[in-house]
């Protein structure tokens, strides 16, 4: 009879190492919004992510739809509302993008100070996707010290349409110059980009085909390219704590540069 108790004393103790265990080494990601609090890394399911993209239930008609952002240093999820529309401020000058997909688009300089009517002026008539500052030390007037912000004199412009056979996307370099501004190509993206932001000098960007590392100089690197990752549909980014979060219509996805690791937190439930 002992030794049946401790048999059983032991199994029971193994089963409360085992559940402690699996606590311990679930992989959740917590999240600062109203709508998901905690995520649990699941397997990718290339199939319930292409069923899900084209189900009716990520339309902007039906939703849901989220965006991710960062606010006061945790991740926030908030309802995305679909925007055509894209305007940067450099000193002063307005520059502004429109996106109507495959109805066309632009970007265009709103000049309100070389006449005394407002002029705009194209400068690419391929659709805009948004705007990125990178950011700038600005001292102060007496020379002690300054503080870093969005640089006012440059940002890089990304255009690109990805409808039906097309898929293209590039960035281009604004400038302002003495002479007004510079729009330059920068990089030759090969896909419509969707989501970016700044990792020091580089430029990490989610086109519709891979995600890419792009340098100072143009030069572009892949990082991260799967099958499958057109049914991700990322539409947004935020780096934190050295990795990159991107949103999509079902989930968020952790890439790891240092590991190249990848790791899928699903909104939904991907067994039903």
């Amino acid at each position: 009879m002992k030794k049946v108790r401790l048999i059983a004393c032991f199994l029971l103790i193994c089963v409360c190492f085992g559940a402690l265990y699996s606590c311990k080494s679930k992989d959740t990601l917590t999240l600062n919004s109203k709508y998901f609090n905690e995520l649990e890394a699941k397997e990718v399911d290339p199939v319930w992510l292409r069923n899900w993209m084209y189900s009716s239930q990520t339309n902007c008609y039906n939703g849901p739809l989220f965006t991710l952002n960062e606010i006061q240093g945790e991740l926030y999820l908030e309802k995305r509302e679909e925007k055509g529309t894209h305007r940067v401020c450099l000193s002063g000058y307005y520059f502004v993008g429109i996106d109507n997909g495959e109805f066309g688009g632009g970007v265009a300089f709103l000049d309100y100070y070389s006449g005394e009517e407002l002029s705009v002026k194209v400068l690419s008539e391929e659709n805009c996707c948004g705007f990125l500052q990178p950011k700038a030390f600005v001292e102060y007037a007496d020379g002690d010290g300054g503080f870093w912000s969005e640089d006012p004199e440059s940002c890089y412009v990304f255009t690109g349409l990805a409808h039906m056979l097309i898929d293209r996307g590039k960035i281009y370099k604004l400038s302002l110059t003495e002479d007004g501004y510079s729009f330059d190509e920068f990089a030759d993206l090969g896909s419509q980009p969707s989501a970016f932001v700044m990792d020091g000098d580089n430029i990490i960007v989610a086109t519709t085909k891979a995600l890419l590392s792009v340098d100072p100089e143009g030069n572009i690197t892949e990082l991260y390219a799967p099958d499958y990752w057109t049914y991700f549909w990322i539409n947004s980014m935020v780096k934190k704590d050295g990795c990159y979060y991107m949103g999509s219509s079902s989930g968020i996805l952790k890439f790891i540069p240092e590991t190249k690791e990848a790791v899928w937190y699903p909104y939904y439930n991907t067994e039903e």
